[in-house]
């Protein structure tokens, strides 16, 4: 049981060092700016609830990554700083996450949610807001339909 979760934890890892390393390229950003030493990115996850197996897994995975991103010099010499929220699987608390990420936070990017519920609750924020979402387990078709920033 273990094994397997260590494997899906590094293949997530490996998906988001490719991610972010493509950054610049993806969003056509010249340089970082000066003076900016970190990026921001917010992770939300059920880290207590029915699902937090999961959400650790997420979290651990993501970590891993950041870790290795900023050793490796950042993303243009900006290095990332991670903001974790826990939404216990719960639709309307991904939301208060998503809000608080995007206009408290000043998040680049959200990584997860964990479900399908809780992605649909957020997929008119993020979109609205030009804020990339990358969700590595919700799968309902809906998430995709006319989504540029999920």
């Amino acid at each position: 049981m273990i094994k397997p979760l260590i494997k899906s934890i590094l293949y997530f890892a490996i998906i988001l060092i490719l991610v972010f390393s493509a950054y610049r390229l993806i969003f056509d950003a010249k340089e970082t700016p000066p003076g900016q030493t970190e990026i921001k990115i917010g992770l939300i996850a059920p880290l207590t609830g029915s699902n937090q197996s999961g959400g650790h897994s997420m979290k651990n995975g993501v970590e891993l990554a950041v870790n290795k991103i900023n050793q490796s010099g950042g993303i243009s010499g900006a290095k990332l700083s991670l903001v974790v929220y826990d939404d216990r699987g719960i639709p309307e608390n991904t939301v208060k996450a998503a809000k608080e990420l995007i206009f408290i936070d000043n998040v680049e990017a959200i990584i997860g949610p964990f479900s399908s519920d809780c992605c649909l609750a957020v997929k008119g924020l993020v979109n609205s807001c030009g804020i990339p979402l990358i969700t590595p387990v919700a799968m309902a078709d809906e998430i995709n339909d006319e989504n540029d920033y999920i």
